[in-house]
């Protein structure tokens, strides 16, 4: 009789307190509300700090709403891909972990499970590879394809699937050859450019202010306006939105500032001065390598400031041999001084890391160990920042019979370079031409490039002779940017098909 009654007290003691974790389970839910729309917006404005305490507080006084912890992961992984230090990366592994383990314990009844589990896996693979985790990365893409792709069959009138989706279709359609291949035969992904970019139009048609992600799917359509369509007028105008400009976040000032570059009527310098002075806890460093870039291409030596800024404080992977190669030119173009400029290239070449094409080209140059043609790299910088006519007055005024043999091709693409800038498309297309015949075997990656705008040039002009140039591209093989520049070819092949 005593021990049934203990087994009963037992029993009630042991459904009694585990009756809040069974609770907890069954209570647990997805509600993206105005509060939780707050923090987000601080994390797009970098105040990580200031949004993980109105988390925080959010756990105590919803504590049931997971939600929250798919939102925490943008702080950590706005940390880990801008400030690039290994021991965040190390510590956001172990969050991630823990936060797909609570957000597994909401029921299956809700779209919102696998989307958020998809987002953050997605983050996690970006973050992999900025520390060259590609095959990790790869394989987290593919976890989140799927998750999204079932999601996407179970919830067909659930929107937001899409969000990501387009992003992982659009970067399928930039694979060819054997990267697509072996992408193909270890993972399930999937997709093309033209399936990217129809999802998110499609959900941007029906997207609006007040929905919890509009800043991001705004942001998303305007880079693929900009970088896939090549519409730059379409993405200047989305990117212009006064939800955005409202928001006045740092990313979306860089986001403008790539958008307007071209254009002389907006002051990309402002934008990015602008971008940072906003007070911020996530440190955004690569704005000063930017700005500095930026101001360095505009001929105003005060670049030394934002250079010296980025290489002394950055403590990251990526870039940081592209600012010391900054730096020497820098040296070399206000002040005249090749020494300066040698020790700097010294530098470059045995600081940082090659996994960016930055980087990479910096280094190359940095084993040369020569000083550049100070005129012809004023005229590299001009073009760069779309300064095309004070870039021809100098090539005007230079006497190209007495440049050194490995300048003379340079001087001739530069030149190209600056009439296609100009609108002198004819002229232009001339100078391609005696650059491709002068440097197809050469190693730099002049006469690749080339082709590849002579193959822009001719796609308004005549299909079939633009198709020719963009197979030419192709077939010249240089040292350096071959990569992007044959990417950049088949893109534009893809367009004319």
């Amino acid at each position: 009789m005593i021990k049934c009654c203990w087994l009963r007290l037992i029993s009630f003691l042991v459904l009694y307190f585990s009756a809040p974790s069974f609770t907890r389970c069954q209570s647990a839910h997805f509600d993206y509300h105005d509060n939780l729309k707050e923090a987000y917006h601080l994390i797009l404005q970098l105040k990580g700090q200031k949004a993980q305490h109105r988390l925080d507080s959010l756990k105590i006084s919803d504590p049931h709403n997971y939600a929250i912890y798919h939102i925490e992961n943008y702080i950590d992984f706005f940390t880990v891909f801008l400030e690039e230090e290994i021991e965040d990366l190390d510590l956001f592994k172990d969050r991630i972990k823990k936060r797909l383990i609570l957000i597994d314990q909401v029921e299956s009844t809700t779209p919102y499970k696998d989307f958020a589990k998809a987002e953050i896996i997605l983050q996690l693979a970006l973050a992999r590879s900025k520390f060259g985790e590609h095959i990790r990365a790869g394989f987290d893409i593919n976890r989140a394809h799927k998750l999204l792709k079932q999601n996407q069959k179970k919830y067909p009138n659930f929107q937001l699937n899409t969000k990501s989706l387009s992003i992982i279709h659009a970067t399928m359609g930039s694979l060819k050859g054997f990267q697509k291949r072996i992408v193909e035969l270890f993972t399930s992904l999937e997709g093309n450019y033209e399936q990217g970019v129809n999802e998110i139009k499609a959900l941007y048609s029906k997207n609006d202010d007040t929905s919890f992600f509009s800043v991001e799917i705004k942001s998303i359509r305007a880079l693929m306006s900009y970088h896939v369509e090549k519409n730059v007028i379409e993405a200047r105008e989305i990117i212009n939105d006064p939800l955005l400009d409202n928001l006045r976040s740092p990313l979306v000032l860089f986001l403008k500032s790539s958008f307007t570059k071209e254009d002389k009527e907006v002051a990309q310098i402002e934008l990015l001065k602008e971008a940072i002075g906003i007070q911020k806890s996530i440190d955004f460093d690569y704005l000063y390598l930017l700005l500095g870039t930026t101001l360095l291409q505009a001929g105003d030596s005060s670049c030394h400031n934002y250079l010296d800024y980025f290489i002394n404080n950055f403590k990251g992977r990526h870039y940081m041999k592209e600012a010391m190669q900054k730096k020497a030119w820098a040296c070399l173009i206000f002040d005249g001084d090749e020494k300066k400029y040698l020790e700097w290239m010294a530098r470059c070449k045995d600081n940082g890391f090659t996994q960016v094409g930055e980087d990479e080209s910096a280094h190359k140059e940095s084993l040369l160990m020569q000083v550049p043609n100070r005129d012809l790299l004023r005229v590299r910088l001009l073009s760069d920042g779309f300064y095309y006519t004070e870039a021809l007055n100098i090539l005007e005024k230079m006497d190209s019979t007495f440049l050194e043999d490995t300048d003379q091709l340079e001087y001739v693409y530069r030149y190209a370079r600056v009439l296609q800038g100009l609108s002198k498309t004819k002229e232009a297309i001339g100078y391609f031409d005696s650059v491709i015949n002068k440097g197809k075997d050469d190693n730099r990656y002049f006469a690749c490039n080339a082709a590849l705008q002579n193959g822009i040039i001719y796609q308004e002009i005549n299909v079939s002779k633009s198709k020719e140039y963009l197979e030419l591209c192709l077939n010249i093989k240089p040292g350096e940017h071959r990569n992007s520049l044959h990417q950049k070819a088949r893109s534009w092949l893809q367009k004319l098909q």
